[in-house]
């Protein structure tokens, strides 16, 4: 995809209006950016030659793509935290499987491949997060990352974030001191979304309908509301608890999941919005939280369950790390996982006793079919065949001496 990133930001770039900027923050409530739904098209910027499938996918999964809002969740000392949501993320999971989809199984293709950019500007310097989201039944495979929004794409570092299918939201947590440290006077400008797959994309917000660019068939974009820094309040002290409500470590095998339990409980004496982020598990994890942000009242707690898969690419052990942020604050508190990956069950689907799809019947399946019953039980006793082998030294060492006589 990088080497696309010189049309995509050349086209955007070319497109976006500067409004007159805002300072107000209201998370979900009063977000920065609005869109309209049901503007979802595909315009192309690269594949002229694209398979339909592919269209047939992002047709499938439209509302996963139509961006809704982008908002500011919450601002720390240390970091701050940007949303995006979409009309529905897990619609087209759910749609009856068509011709396209069952190709696209059949290609082990995810039912959503998404990509998910929110652009802005800070200090001077223009960023993008990017949040690349393959949804395939209850599996979520996710990876968070902060880019220079310039021809080079640089890569600035890797983000702790969340997807939350059910909640059609995505979740970045970005460290300040990755785009220049930003404190009470500095804004948070050009702020806009794209929803993408590959070098398609999708849909953009606030206010975007990306038409047929060729025919000259577009409403240019505008930038969202600004953010201004510094809007934490130290006044109130964020006071609450991280911990483990059960087992933290596991072991799965291929597909199955591995679901754990932690407990969070607001001890500040104002309502608290924890927001939850995960990191550490590298590609072939599937991680999924029950809920990305948290509202307790003070005194409140709850339990939340988060679901780790080991897929086909993951890893034989990993460390999921739970990472909780107080919206009062400066206060994150951070919960590690231990997960282990038990590859023995990755042929067929069976296991390592010979079930599943394994073949032990009747019929011949390769050379072991034609082994005799006497022959297997050599072959399944390296102990008989080296003995028949010491032997046989042995019997010559005799022959030797009594020629020798």
């Amino acid at each position: 995809m990088s080497s696309l990133r010189p049309v995509a930001v050349t086209l955007a770039l070319s497109l976006l209006l500067v409004f007159p900027p805002s300072v107000t923050a209201a998370g979900p409530d009063q977000p920065e950016i609005t869109d309209g739904t049901g503007d979802v098209q595909v315009l192309q910027l690269a594949w002229p030659d694209a398979l339909k499938d592919v269209r047939d996918q992002i047709d499938q999964n439209a509302s996963s793509y139509d961006l809704v809002k982008g908002y500011v969740l919450g601002e720390t000392r240390e970091s701050f935290q940007l949303a995006i949501e979409v009309a529905d993320m897990d619609a087209g999971l759910a749609a009856p499987e068509t011709e396209s989809t069952q190709a696209a199984s059949d290609k082990d293709t995810p039912l959503l491949h998404a990509d998910y950019r929110a652009s802005f500007t800070v200090k001077g310097a223009a960023y993008y997060a990017l949040a690349e989201v393959r949804l395939d039944g209850e599996q979520v495979l996710s990876n968070f990352t902060l880019h220079t929004d310039d021809e080079e794409g640089t890569l600035v570092g890797n983000l702790s974030g969340s997807v939350s299918p059910h909640e059609d939201r995505i979740l970045f947590h970005i460290e300040k001191a990755l785009v220049g440290a930003p404190d009470l006077g500095d804004t948070l400008t050009g702020f806009y979304l794209t929803s993408g797959h590959g070098p398609f994309v999708v849909d953009q917000a606030p206010d975007a309908e990306l038409g047929d660019v060729a025919g000259g068939k577009l409403t240019q974009p505008t930038y969202g509301a600004d953010y201004g820094f510094g809007q934490y309040d130290g006044a109130i002290q964020p006071a609450f608890t991280l911990a483990a409500f059960g087992e933290t470590a596991g072991e799965a095998k291929t597909g199955e999941a591995m679901t754990f339990h932690f407990t969070l409980d607001n001890q500040a004496k104002a309502k608290d919005t924890i927001l939850l982020t995960t990191r550490g598990l590298s590609g072939g994890w599937s991680v999924l939280l029950e809920s990305n942000m948290v509202a307790l009242e003070p005194g409140a707690n709850t339990v939340v369950s988060v679901d780790v898969t080991p897929t086909e690419g993951a890893g034989k052990v990993g460390v999921l790390i739970i990472k909780a942020t107080s919206s009062l604050g400066d206060l994150s508190r951070e919960l590690p996982y231990t997960v282990k990956h038990d590859q023995a069950a990755r042929s067929g689907g069976g296991d390592a006793t010979g079930g599943g799809d394994t073949t032990t019947g009747a019929g011949p399946s390769g050379p072991e079919q034609s082994l005799t019953d006497e022959e297997k039980e050599n072959k399944d006793s390296p102990g008989i065949g080296l003995a028949a082998v010491l032997l046989g030294l042995l019997g010559l060492v005799a022959v030797g001496r009594v020629r020798r006589r």
